[in-house]
């Protein structure tokens, strides 16, 4: 008897899919060669697309964790062997990066802007800046969330000026 790689229940010979969950099931065989095989155990056919050839992780997973931990994450998975050579994984850990690079750059232009003004107008300009602060930091914050969303939802976001230069990298 053979059973649902997925849901674990018990599959017949005869049918195409799981009683239970509703997933295609192949021969084992089928599976392998393509070429099926009568009386041959079932089992479920992984989508090929889905994961990496040598790892557990699926792309989308690879994809979300590249922007989870800044530029740290995507250099890591630019480095480990069976994402280094994925388009997929390989354009989200650029654009993490970049993303990253460029974001910080803008803190510390508006971090420098905010001191000078600051002094300027006797500390009167910091009554501004804590609100531009807080609504920047939550709008990044946001964006961030809604980069990592894309990404496990196997969707492509391109966000300007970032997006087609991690894509030129990817391609490579």
């Amino acid at each position: 008897m053979a059973f649902c790689a997925n849901c674990g229940s018990s599959l017949t010979e005869a049918g195409g899919f799981c009683n239970s969950c509703g997933v295609a099931a192949v021969s084992a065989n089928t599976a392998q060669s393509g070429f099926s095989t009568a009386g041959a155990s079932v089992g479920i056919a992984a989508p090929v697309s889905s994961t990496v050839e040598s790892s557990g992780i699926p792309n989308n997973i690879a994809a979300l964790l590249c922007y989870l931990v800044g530029p740290l994450a995507g250099i890591v998975f630019l480095m480990i062997e069976p994402y280094k050579s994925h388009r997929w994984v390989r354009f989200h850990a650029f654009q993490s990066i970049f993303l990253f690079v460029g974001w910080m750059g803008l803190w510390i232009m508006w971090a420098m802007l905010s001191a000078v003004l600051e002094k300027l107008t006797g500390g009167l300009f910091a009554l501004i800046t804590l609100p531009i602060d807080m609504l920047l930091g939550l709008g990044g914050l946001a964006y961030w969330i809604f980069l990592m969303y894309k990404a496990y939802s196997d969707q492509k976001h391109e966000i300007p000026f970032v997006g087609p230069l991690a894509q030129q990298q990817a391609d490579k």
